[in-house]
């Protein structure tokens, strides 16, 4: 046991060995603190009444903080009257009844979403966060809806993308193939006085040609100069 000031003021808490949880003993709006422990019972100093008294906390009697009937460990939030067992569960993302799940029996199309989970239409299993959104319908509960004719505009532009990247990756290519051909039609013990640079596509050929072998452009014969 310790004391604890989560909640703007001291108070004592306990973890149950047992069930493995953390349970509030204190609730006042006063300080209770110094918290001790004799056999089974935990004592603190409290000023609860305007001076400081001496407290006890029997762990042999079963304590219900929130007045709901339900001591624990039954009650799974002794500091809340509205959650104990036997109480009807409500969609706010609280375990209400004490059963070990959440929300449970509130997912009508059992997608695996509630209403209080952001499912805004609970009556159809296709439609919940996170779901794929075809056109003309919030399917994914985001608050818009994508017109069919919007969806299908960023689909052809899309593969208009694609077509245009891979027209241009076979264009390369093929250069690429030829530029190879044309080279391998070049003699290779062509010295380098032999040689000259094409003025349009800077590549290296042969003297004395009339055009670029790469580029096609008319050369003028280097004997005529």
């Amino acid at each position: 046991m310790w004391q604890d000031n989560r909640h703007g003021n001291w108070d004592i808490y306990r973890f149950d060995l047992t069930t493995k949880k953390v349970s509030r003993i204190t609730t006042n709006p006063d300080y209770q603190t110094f918290p001790a422990i004799y056999r089974n019972i935990i004592v603190w100093r409290d000023n609860r009444y305007g001076n400081w008294d001496i407290y006890g906390y029997s762990l042999l009697i079963p304590q219900d903080h929130d007045s709901d009937g339900y001591p624990q460990p039954g009650d799974c939030n002794d500091d809340d009257p509205n959650i104990h067992p036997g109480v009807t569960e409500i969609c706010d993302s609280k375990d209400n009844n004490c059963d070990g799940f959440i929300d449970e029996g509130l997912d009508k199309d059992g997608d695996g979403y509630t209403v209080c989970s952001g499912d805004c239409d609970d009556n159809d299993p296709n439609i919940h966060p996170g779901a794929r959104e075809p056109c003309d319908k919030d399917y994914n509960c985001d608050g818009y809806t994508e017109s069919c004719k919007a969806f299908f505009e960023r689909i052809l532009v899309f593969g208009l993308l694609i077509f245009t990247l891979v027209f241009l990756l076979i264009v390369r290519y093929r250069r690429s193939k030829e530029e190879d051909f044309l080279e391998s039609k070049i003699p290779k013990t062509i010295q380098s006085h032999q040689t000259t640079i094409c003025p349009m596509c800077k590549k290296t050929i042969q003297k004395n040609l009339t055009s670029c072998p790469y580029c096609g452009t008319r050369l003028k014969d280097e004997s005529q100069r």
